[in-house]
C-alpha cells in the first residue's frame, strides 16, 4: 500500500512533539485517538462499501434513461417524416425543431455522464488511497499515544548482575 509523503510529514512532525513532552498522555487523547481510528475505519468501509457502488448505480440508471430518452426521440423524429413528404399535413415545424433540440441536448447529457462515469473510476483508487492515508495516520498517532505511555524496559547489558558470593 502506497502512501503520501505528507502522510509520512505528519508522522515526523508529531512524533518528536508528542516525546518531548515527557507527559504521558491524557486519557482523553487517547479516546480522541481510538474515536478517529474508528471513524476513518467507517469512512473508507463506508466509501468502499455503500457510497462508491450508489455513485455507479446512479450513473449507470442515468446513462441508460438518458440513452432511452434520445431513442425515444429518434423514433418520434422518424415517424414524423411521412408527413413531411406529402401535402397529407405537416407536422408543426417548431415541434420538429424541439425533437432536434431534445436529441441533441440528450446526446451532450450523455457525454457528460460518460465522462463523469470515466472520471469516477479513473479517481476511485485516488479516493481510496486518501481514505487509507487517514487511516495510516489515525493508526500512527494510537501507536505514538501507547508508546508514550509505555515505559522503556531496561536493556540487557544495564541489568543489574547478581553478586556471586
Amino acid at each position: 500500500m502506497q502512501y503520501s509523503l505528507t502522510t509520512f510529514l505528519v508522522v515526523a512532525i508529531t512524533l518528536p512533539t508528542i516525546t518531548a513532552r515527557g507527559k504521558e498522555p491524557s486519557l482523553q487523547m487517547r479516546m480522541a485517538a481510538r474515536r478517529d481510528l474508528e471513524q476513518a475505519k467507517t469512512e473508507l468501509r463506508y466509501y468502499r462499501q455503500v457510497e462508491y457502488p450508489r455513485q455507479c448505480r446512479e450513473l449507470d440508471a442515468a446513462i441508460e434513461f438518458t440513452r432511452a430518452e434520445i431513442d425515444d426521440n429518434k423514433t418520434l423524429l422518424r415517424e414524423f417524416r411521412p408527413y413531411t413528404q406529402f401535402s397529407l399535413g405537416k407536422p408543426y415545424p417548431i415541434t420538429v425543431r424541439n425533437l432536434q433540440m431534445c436529441i441533441r441536448a440528450g446526446e451532450l447529457r450523455l457525454n457528460d455522464l460518460l465522462a463523469e462515469c470515466n472520471a469516477l473510476a479513473w479517481f476511485h483508487s485516488d479516493q481510496i488511497r486518501q481514505l487509507s492515508a487517514q487511516l495510516f495516520e489515525a493508526r500512527v498517532r494510537i501507536v505514538e499515544l501507547e508508546s508514550a505511555m509505555a515505559e522503556p524496559a531496561p536493556i540487557a547489558s544495564q541489568r543489574p548482575q547478581p553478586q556471586q558470593p
